[in-house]
């Protein structure tokens, strides 16, 4: 197995990944969305709520709010606590806010979901959760704000995206099969129809047709079919993939990838043992 990086930052990486299978490809991609735990808010007490979103529309955009530990914590299931909720398997944030003390509206972001525990953090600052507006209501010769207000403690959890999706690390994660593109030099006139029909504008003709970046072809093949001499040929290797994943920033990507490599290292271990104490009896 051969492994070059394409691109790669803390929170987006591309790759090829050769001599391997797709269903070896497809392993990584699906234990990295389904098995990989990360933290996200699971249960969110609600004490006071008169916006226009009921307690199950908030909760479920809390749910999606990514957050970053600076410790994995252990799943509730596992924890010494039964799950009742501890400061190994939970962190808690609370959320206060109300309207303005006059006529008129204010969002509400991620930012002002605040954290009880230091180990906790809200990653992106600018997701709007709710929209509390203030009216005026005359009570008899005197005009009074009506103000919305919401009140609220969520808990935070580990998980994996195999129970929700709320607990899936990666926005992006997918692969193609590594693609090649062969140009008969000999019949290809240069008449530039390939190039015109490549959506990528990966194809550049001079004298002759060139590629300019043969790893971004989406594998379309319409430049192959807009040419009459039917000189360039464009195939996909078997063996090799181009690998591409990107985090919603609670996990750093090499966290996630080599997460998910361990996984399936441990998974196929614990087969192989299956497999020998089942032959041994």
């Amino acid at each position: 197995m051969e492994l070059r990086f394409l691109e790669h930052d803390e929170g987006r990486v591309k790759f090829v990944l050769s001599g391997v299978d797709s269903a070896f490809v497809n392993a990584l991609r699906r234990t990295m969305i389904a098995d990989v735990p990360k933290l996200a808010v699971d249960e969110v007490e609600i004490y006071e709520n008169t916006s226009l979103l009921y307690d199950e529309q908030i909760a479920l955009r809390l749910a999606l709010i990514p957050l970053r530990c600076t410790e994995e914590l252990v799943h509730p299931e596992d924890c010494e606590c039964g799950g009742k909720g501890c400061e190994k398997c939970e962190v808690k944030l609370q959320l206060e806010c109300e309207s303005p003390d006059t006529e008129g509206s204010i969002t509400i972001y991620s930012k002002d979901l605040k954290p009880l525990d230091e180990r906790v953090s809200v990653v992106h600052q600018r997701i709007p959760l709710i929209r509390l507006t203030s009216l005026t209501k005359d009570v008899g010769s005197i005009r009074m704000p009506v103000k919305q207000r919401v009140s609220l403690i969520a808990k935070a959890r580990m998980g994996t995206g195999r129970e929700h999706a709320k607990w899936q690390p990666v926005t992006v994660c997918g692969y193609k099969n590594t693609p090649i593109i062969r140009i008969n030099e000999e019949i290809c006139r240069g008449c530039g129809r390939c190039a015109e029909e490549c959506p990528k504008n990966l194809i550049n003709v001079r004298e002759k047709a060139e590629i300019s970046d043969e790893l971004s072809c989406i594998l379309c093949k319409l430049c192959e079919n807009a040419c009459e001499n039917k000189a360039i040929h464009v195939i996909c290797a078997d063996d090799s993939f181009v690998f591409f994943a990107e985090s919603d920033g609670s996990l750093t990507i090499d966290h996630i990838v080599t997460k998910a490599a361990r996984i399936m290292q441990r998974r196929c271990d614990n087969f192989i043992s299956e497999l020998e104490s089942t032959a041994a009896q």
